[in-house]
């Protein structure tokens, strides 16, 4: 199946101008570069650091983005919860886990400085709640830690990829969120 066509890429594509507009609220006047337009062939900050997006500001000057989009199942199912009913941040660790192709995954490639993190709303159309993590918050929240292990719980993703990934409760990396939406800002 083409890249494109991918049921992760469709929901991306349809919940990206939501995402600019909460970047334009919070950022107003800066311009928003994706560096993942064709999907397939993936810009090398992408594939190798971890950075979806670029964002500039008025001034000149440049952020550089992660982003995630979760389905609305993911928010508000405590099932899919590791600390319900507070929703989790998943971190990818690693790519075609358990087969011969395995290699690491995003935790190893992130060198953006924020990343956007948003949970769809049921249509999905906008997002239900978002927030932006400082990534070097975020990392050295993990390093002191021990490790995403002692943060998160391990779990596999057996839809594309067979990524392996980490959810993390919120309430663990909540020094790292500059921005959220207003409901999950108060739940934490």
């Amino acid at each position: 199946m083409a890249f494109n066509n991918l049921s992760t890429e469709i929901f991306r594509k349809r919940l990206l101008p939501a995402a600019k507009l909460i970047y334009q609220q919070l950022f107003p006047g800066s311009q928003y570069f994706d560096l993942r337009p064709d999907g397939e062939r993936a810009h090398v900050l992408d594939k190798n650091f971890g950075i979806d997006a670029v964002i500039s500001m008025p001034d000149g000057s440049y952020v550089t983005l992660q982003e995630k989009y979760r389905d609305n199942m993911f928010l508000i199912n405590n099932a899919f919860k590791v600390d319900a009913p507070i929703p989790d941040f998943t971190q990818e660790y690693k790519n075609a886990c358990g087969t011969p192709n395995e290699e690491n995954g995003e935790w190893f490639h992130l060198t953006a400085q924020l990343y956007f993190y948003g949970w769809s709303n049921i249509v999905p159309d906008f997002f239900d709640e978002w927030m932006i993590l400082d990534i070097l918050k975020y990392k050295m929240i993990v390093y002191q830690s021990g490790g995403l292990h002692n943060i998160g719980k391990l779990q596999k993703n057996r839809k594309h990829g067979a990524a392996s990934f980490y959810c993390i409760p919120l309430r663990k990396i909540k020094n790292a969120i500059i921005y959220a939406s207003q409901n999950l800002h108060n739940t934490l």
